[in-house]
């Protein structure tokens, strides 16, 4: 059976969901709506959204949201009115159609959503294969809850629906970066008990989802690296004498927040990388490297077994890391695996994503103490696989049983890796 969902939402100038100061907003705008639409509009329960320099307010229009953007003045600027429709019961992915109509009605536009993503039209002499960063319209947000099950939730991109893109990867105008806002303006279900998203807490007893800023992994974009030439770096340090070590990085989606876990086809994976470096008399070395794929998922139409490659991972952000020293034997057997891995395997998001080609390569040197982390589900597979979420609860762990290993692993905001020291001939 279908489902439809719909809402209101309106846009100020402010990324924190709260209770709105409605004292300073003309009231002019709801003139602009219909007599049926002003009846049922919540004109007492409005929810504000700050992200940066706009502000969002979301007023419930049953069964419907209205999304108004307003200036720092409380002036009205632009009003939509939302609804959207699913095409199947499968709650871990959004799969169906948006409509944007304006305040009186009028359509605006009528988006075809696959796992989140706006389905793209080419042109006629265009390839389905042309590749491009766009945002997704809505994530899928999975929340474990006090009972051990899922929470789900859809988070949609405010500005977006409004301004009518919520801007490339790499230029995004209202977060910066490779990363955006997403607002929980649908409804939340679990166990098929739905609620407000938002506007009450789960079955589980956790609040409702506020906002969420959700940074995307575009390791792709990065050249490929030679590998030979990588690694022979490190043959112009002595082994004698040397001290040698290798870091596992991870990235989580959600900074902070490893219980929220997303739809990986939209392509808010997280990312798991490693940092190799050895250093003798003065002398030092780090080549920081990761596993990915060659394009984007949404250039290939899937995310298994498709090209591979291997790139510097300098300055990529992270929340944990994990430092291990390692003997020259150990330091050499990384290197080896991870050249095998680079040369011979496909990326599989499922399979042999960048988890395990860290710690496939990495457990070679770990012997009979290898690290292994509990596999976890993820929205829109229905296995548990490796994730960065599971990595970093692993990472949480280790500290708090407070072993050898504690002092090693760190945790933090806005944490970003080293430079490497790139090629060699």
């Amino acid at each position: 059976m279908k489902k439809i969902i719909c809402g209101i939402l309106l846009l100020c100038a402010a990324c924190k969901k709260q209770a709105a100061d409605t004292g300073r907003m003309e009231p002019g705008w709801q003139e602009l709506l219909n007599d049926s639409d002003r009846a049922v509009l919540d004109t007492l329960h409005p929810v504000l959204s700050r992200q940066g320099t706009k502000d969002f307010y979301i007023y419930p229009l049953r069964p419907r949201s209205v999304l108004l953007r307003m200036d720092s003045l409380g002036h009205f600027i632009k009003g939509r009115i939302i609804s959207w429709q699913r095409n199947d019961r499968d709650r871990a992915r959004f799969n169906g159609r948006i409509q944007i109509v304006s305040l009186q009605r009028a359509l605006i536009s009528e988006l075809d959503i696959r796992d989140g993503m706006k389905v793209r039209k080419p042109a006629a002499n265009e390839s389905l294969a042309v590749p491009y960063d766009e945002l997704p319209e809505v994530i899928v947000v999975a929340v474990r809850n006090t009972s051990g099950g899922l929470s789900y939730a859809d988070y949609m991109c405010l500005q977006n629906l409004i301004d009518g893109s919520a801007g490339n990867a790499g230029n995004n105008g209202f977060t910066g970066g490779d990363q955006a806002i997403y607002s929980p303006i649908g409804a939340a279900e679990s166990g098929g008990a739905a609620m407000g998203a938002g506007m009450g807490a789960d079955p589980g007893g956790s609040p409702a989802p506020a906002d969420i800023l959700i940074q995307y992994e575009t390791s792709y974009r990065n050249p490929p690296i030679d590998m030979d030439a990588w690694m022979n770096c490190f043959n112009a340090i002595p082994d004698a004498g040397a001290h040698f070590s290798v870091t596992l990085y991870c990235d989580i989606p959600v900074d902070g927040q490893p219980d929220e876990i997303l739809n990986w086809f939209t392509g808010a994976t997280g990312h798991v990388f490693m940092g190799l470096t050895k250093e003798n008399a003065g002398q030092s070395i780090t080549q920081i490297i990761g596993f990915t794929t060659m394009k984007a998922f949404s250039v290939f139409g899937t995310a298994e077994n498709v090209p591979s490659k291997t790139v510097d991972n300098a300055g990529h952000g992270y929340d944990a890391s994990y430092t291990i020293p390692l003997d020259a034997a150990g330091f050499n057997s990384v290197i080896q695996q991870a050249k095998f891995y680079s040369a011979t395997m496909p990326y599989d998001i499922f399979h042999f994503n960048c988890i395990q080609y860290a710690l496939g390569s990495i457990n070679t040197a770990m012997g009979v103490t290898p690290i292994v982390i509990p596999p976890r589900y993820t929205p829109g597979y229905g296995e548990p696989i490796n994730t960065p979420n599971g990595l970093y609860y692993w990472l949480e762990e280790m500290k708090a049983a407070a072993g050898p290993e504690a002092s090693l692993i760190q945790f933090g905001y806005g944490l970003h890796a080293g430079s490497s020291h790139g090629p060699c001939n």
